[in-house]
């Protein structure tokens, strides 16, 4: 499906919503983002965390929003996957400081539209922008690199099960119902144990569980893990 390209003349102004829960990082991308005038006019509105930032859209709309991925107490992983289930049309870009494959395929699955490092110049995130109001995605230039390299090298993949669990996911799933550490399923893997967490969590987001006992008998009762006993 072809898109219409978004123009800023269709809109006075944008309403963007900024998720972080550091201060000087909503300040530095606000300031960036109002340094955009006069090709972007954008309204700006901060969250410091998930919860003020669900509270937010069930005030407003925002055409565009800035989530940050790691974030204390609700992660960002979460708060879209929850902002998407109340407002499916949201567009949201992730911010993050590591280029993690992990990181941009979870955020990917959970609905957003982009991922760009924190690092991004001005004339890309106007482009990010621009990008995702006509109905496309967005990467930073390094993360797509990733992500053709990792294309090209990867053979091609099974069909995502009905969970929506991606191979790797399983393949996780398979291990952790072994009771094996993250570090020993990093190991058969070949992947950090800090990716084998974020796998973790996913897998829970997705099957709507939190804690790994659940986990293991929710993947049990999907028939999802073979001969495991509790």
């Amino acid at each position: 499906m072809a898109y219409k390209k978004f123009s800023t003349s269709e809109k006075k102004e944008i309403n963007a919503l900024l998720v972080d829960d550091h201060h000087m990082v909503r300040e530095g991308l606000k300031k960036m983002l109002l340094a955009l005038k006069p090709k972007l006019q954008i309204k700006v509105t901060e969250a410091d965390c998930g919860i003020a930032a669900l509270k937010k859209i069930e005030k407003r709309d925002f055409d565009i929003i800035f989530m940050d991925y790691q974030m204390p107490g609700m992660s960002g992983l979460e708060t879209i996957y929850r902002m998407l289930r109340f407002k499916p049309h949201l567009k949201i870009i992730t911010l993050s400081n590591y280029d993690d494959l992990s990181f941009v395929e979870s955020v990917r699955d959970a609905g957003s539209k982009g991922y760009l490092l924190k690092n991004v110049e001005s004339d890309e995130l106007l482009k990010s922008i621009n990008s995702v109001l006509s109905g496309n995605v967005c990467y930073s230039s390094e993360i797509s690199i990733k992500l053709l390299e990792a294309a090209e090298n990867r053979p091609v993949e099974k069909k995502r099960n009905k969970n929506n669990l991606t191979p790797r996911e399983m393949e996780v799933l398979q291990l952790v119902a072994l009771q094996l550490t993250d570090n020993e399923i990093g190991e058969r893997l070949s992947i950090s144990p800090r990716t084998v967490n974020t796998h973790r969590y996913n897998i829970k987001l997705k099957l709507g569980v939190k804690k790994s006992i659940g986990l293991l008998k929710e993947a049990f009762r999907r028939r999802l893990v073979d001969n495991f006993n509790f």
